[in-house]
């Protein structure tokens, strides 16, 4: 019956897929042309293969037999997602979210982003005095601005030694 739950066996473990459900490529494949963290789209379900629409397009069918280095593409950690774009994000702030990372994060959608974070793992922040305590989101920019003025001045260091360099081979 179309549509209907499967068992899959990956490498992670067994699995549920059905039509429509999102997936992701945990690991390098040339012969299927996916790499890890490709994504894409359940078409057809069945116990030994899977029939995938990858999000740029192409039609491929994954013998599981061989390759079941696949998992549910719903979430994916900040560094599955660098060099990624979608349509939407939803982010979850923790503490050990630091710049580099909220920056991929935060810029890996075409339409939206949502910021999400538990109260608890920013307990102490909350015990401050209202008027000393950042909010998350502030926090995280703070961080952000830090990260962007670093950034900059990295690739204006790169750009004065590319520059020195070109002037003295023409010398």
């Amino acid at each position: 019956m179309a549509g209907c739950p499967v068992a899959i066996r990956t490498e992670r473990g067994l699995r549920q897929f059905a039509d429509n459900d999102r997936i992701l490529f945990l690991r390098n494949e040339r012969d299927l042309g996916v790499k890890n963290g490709t994504l894409g789209t359940v078409e057809k379900a069945a116990p030994d293969r899977l029939a995938v629409r990858l999000d740029d397009g192409r039609r491929i069918t994954v013998d599981l037999k061989s390759y079941a280095h696949v998992d549910h593409g719903y979430a994916a950690t900040v560094h599955k997602t660098q060099g990624m774009t979608v349509d939407r994000t939803h982010i979850l702030a923790t503490p050990g979210l630091d710049a580099h990372a909220s920056y991929v994060a935060l810029s890996r959608h075409r339409q939206g982003t949502a910021l999400h974070y538990g109260r608890d793992d920013f307990a102490d922040e909350a015990a401050a005095p209202p008027n000393a305590r950042p909010r998350a989101a502030e926090r995280y920019g703070a961080r952000l601005q830090r990260w962007r003025f670093a950034t900059r001045q990295r690739a204006t260091e790169s750009k004065r030694k590319a520059w020195s360099s070109q002037c003295l081979r023409a010398a």
